[in-house]
Formats: C-alpha cells, sequence, structure tokens
C-alpha cells in the first residue's frame, strides 16, 4: 500500500504498511467501526484509511495532527486560484525581504570556496543568534535554529512560509495543512543532521563537505515539490466520506472515551528514546510558540516524557492501555518489537490476564528496523510483531 511520503520518521511503520493494514483489516467487522491511532507519530497508518473507515489520529505532539489532516481532509482547491502555488511563494517571499531588509547586518554565504576555519566561523556566528533580540516580524527558527540543523538563510525561509501558512487566510482550511506538511518535508531534507533533531552536526575537516551539500540546499524548490505532489495526490475526485479527528492528547486520556467495539491501533515507543527529543524542532514549528530552549540540540524545556520510554514504568504503561481497550469491548493491535523495553513474552502474558474471552495473536516479521543514526548505526534487524486481542464474539 501506498501512502503519500512527508517526512523522513524513526520508526515509521511506512515500509511495514501493508502488514500493519492486513491485521486491522483482519479484524474489521464492518465499515461503521471507528479506528484510534493512539501513537499516531508520522500519521501514515492512519493515511492508509482515508475513505475507508472513521479515523481518530491521536498523538500527545502537535506535528502529528498536521500530518493527519494532511491525509484525511478533503481537498477543494477549486475555491482557490489555478496559481496558488505562486500566490503563496509570492507571500512568502516578501516575509523574507521584510524580514533580511529588517536585519540587513547579518549574511552568512556558504557559496564560495570555503575552508573549514571559515566555515567553523559562520556556523559559530549563526549559532550567537540565540542571544540575539529580535524585534517583530517571524523569527523563532532564524533566532532558535540558525547554524544548528539549518542556516540562518534555511531558516528564514522557514519563518516565512510557516508565517504564510498561519496567516488569516489560510489557518482554518486545508491549504494550512499542505503548506506546513511540504514545509516539514523540506526542513527534513535541507537539515545537516542524521534525519531527525536530537543533535546537529558540529563541523569538522572530515564532514565539511558533507555539511556544506546541506548548507547550500533550498528550503523553496523542496516545499514546491512536495506541495505539488499533494496537489495532484488529492483532490476533488478523491474525496474521504468518512469522518476523521486529530488528537493530542495522553493515550490514558484517550482510551478513556473510546467507541465500544472499535479497532485501537497501538504503535508506542519501544526503546528509551522520547520522540519528543528527536522531534522537538517540527513541535516549535506547529506551535510556533517562541519556547525555551536548552542545551546544545536546543530543546524545548517542555518535552513530554512517555512512561513508554522509562522501565519503571513500561509495565504499567501496558497494563492501562490493556484494560482500558478491554473494558471498552474493542479490539487492540499492537506493534512492538523484540528489541522493546519489555519482552514480548512478559507483553502476552499481561495481555492473557487483562483480555479474558478474548483471542489473542501474535504475528511476526523480520524488519530492518530504521534508527536514523541514533546508536551510530542506520538500521537494524528485529522481528517486528503485532498483539492481536480481539474479543470472542
Amino acid at each position: 500500500m501506498e501512502v503519500l511520503h512527508i517526512i523522513k520518521y524513526m520508526g515509521s511503520k511506512r515500509n511495514i504498511l501493508d502488514f500493519v493494514v492486513e491485521a486491522i483489516d483482519d479484524v474489521l467487522e464492518n465499515e461503521n467501526q471507528r479506528l484510534y491511532d493512539v501513537f499516531g507519530g508520522s500519521a501514515v497508518v492512519s493515511g492508509a484509511y482515508r475513505n475507508k473507515l472513521n479515523v481518530t489520529c491521536n498523538d500527545i505532539q502537535t506535528y502529528t495532527s498536521i500530518l493527519a489532516g494532511t491525509y484525511l481532509k478533503n481537498y477543494d482547491w477549486n475555491n482557490y486560484s489555478v496559481n496558488l502555488l505562486d500566490e503563496i511563494i509570492t507571500e512568502a517571499e516578501a516575509k523574507v525581504l521584510r524580514f533580511k531588509k529588517a536585519n540587513k547586518d547579518f549574511k552568512f554565504d556558504y557559496s564560495n570556496s570555503l575552508t573549514f576555519q571559515e566555515i567553523k566561523k559562520l556556523e559559530e556566528k549563526q549559532q550567537s543568534l540565540l542571544n540575539f533580540g529580535f524585534n517583530g516580524l517571524d523569527h523563532l527558527f532564524a533566532k532558535n535554529f540558525s547554524g544548528t540543523y539549518w542556516s540562518y538563510e534555511q531558516c528564514v525561509w522557514i519563518d516565512a512560509l510557516s508565517g504564510v501558512a498561519r496567516s488569516e487566510k489560510y489557518r482554518n482550511t486545508f491549504i494550512y495543512n499542505a503548506i506546513m506538511s511540504s514545509l516539514m518535508f523540506a526542513m527534513s531534507y535541507c537539515t545537516q543532521s542524521t534525519g531527525h533533531y536530537a543533535q546537529y552536526r558540529d563541523v569538522n575537516e572530515s564532514n565539511m563537505k558533507d555539511i556544506l551539500f546541506y548548507r547550500r540546499k533550498e528550503v523553496l524548490p523542496l516545499f514546491k515539490q512536495k506541495f505539488n505532489s499533494l496537489r495532484e495526490t488529492f483532490h476533488e475526485n478523491n474525496p474521504n466520506r468518512f469522518e476523521f479527528e486529530a488528537t493530542q492528547l495522553d493515550f490514558s486520556e484517550l482510551l478513556d472515551n473510546i467507541e465500544e467495539g472499535s479497532i485501537v491501533y497501538s504503535d508506542p515507543p519501544y526503546q528509551f528514546v522520547h520522540y519528543s527529543r528527536f522531534y522537538h524542532a517540527l513541535e516549535t514549528l506547529a506551535r510556533y510558540d517562541y519556547p525555551e530552549v536548552k542545551y546544545k540540540g536546543r530543546y524545548r524545556t517542555d518535552r513530554h516524557q512517555s512512561p513508554f520510554c522509562i522501565k519503571t514504568k513500561v509495565k504499567n504503561a501496558f497494563e492501562t492501555m490493556f484494560e482500558k481497550v478491554f473494558n471498552a469491548n474493542s479490539t487492540l493491535i499492537l506493534s512492538y518489537s523484540d528489541t522493546g523495553m519489555i519482552s514480548l513474552e512478559k507483553l502476552l502474558s499481561i495481555a492473557e490476564t487483562i483480555f479474558l474471552n478474548y483471542n489473542i495473536e501474535i504475528r511476526e516479521i523480520d524488519y530492518k528496523h530504521s534508527t536514523m543514526g541514533r546508536q551510530g548505526d542506520k538500521s537494524r534487524n528485529v522481528k517486528e510483531a503485532l498483539i492481536i486481542c480481539s474479543p470472542n464474539n
């Protein structure tokens, strides 16, 4: 199954989407059931059910709701000009020009042949903008992230395009989702980090050519590429006739209010790493709230900490999840792996004590899991599992 690619995402189910969808379809009784995607992440599983089921895509992170809306909203392009993309770009260009005019002393040029010391100096000057007192105009990324994951020039464009999306003209329309998702795509492919935003790379003599390659990339062509692909994929001839909602709740709060007899797809974090650390920059883009940031990674100080990433809390978190799904007489499809915080055997044991009079099945597939360079490797072989707990009707 193909779902339009938007962002690089650690742990995404894109490469095993058929495996997941097949399991959901096997327990589906009728099209009136609602699918709850509890840890939506990149929203690809929710996106796979466009025009097939009523979907609730949930994640504590705000950016997921934008991605879910991109996949599941209806697109009425006829209400907008055929030159819409040109109009969006013109508005962004005007914002960039105003910003540069207001900050004319800032020039960081990567286009020339540069020595290691010159590149290092460029990077350090941009990083120091964190302490600069910008006045007015959108400057969140220029201030917080210049010379880190992105260059100053790239950050100015990120601020400008997100400003267009947040304007009164687009903020409450499907165009907002299209602009923001296209921008997230461009950010993913301009960043000099390894594909997530846990830390940017310090320039050294061995990586300077690679960093220069990404510093010289332009946000706008990548943005245009993805916006055009969204327009080609989602159109009036491909409407979503089913309901969808995007929620930003803690998993426990969401499960307190699910419809009886629904299908719950749960893909919690497997390891000790918190997604709020790896994708904090996307969260800041989505919220655009000028947060306090700390440490080299420029992390938000209000990052969510998941109990599924904490060894002393993970067992209780799974018990809570299982009990709430059981109490709603609903079906659970849980994605996990043999490298998780808790063993598959332990999970099955917990499931068997809670899901009384349920059918419990485990399906496994060999999978090359992307770590996106988190521990020095880009991927590793794991056994991906689906634990399926369905009422014994």
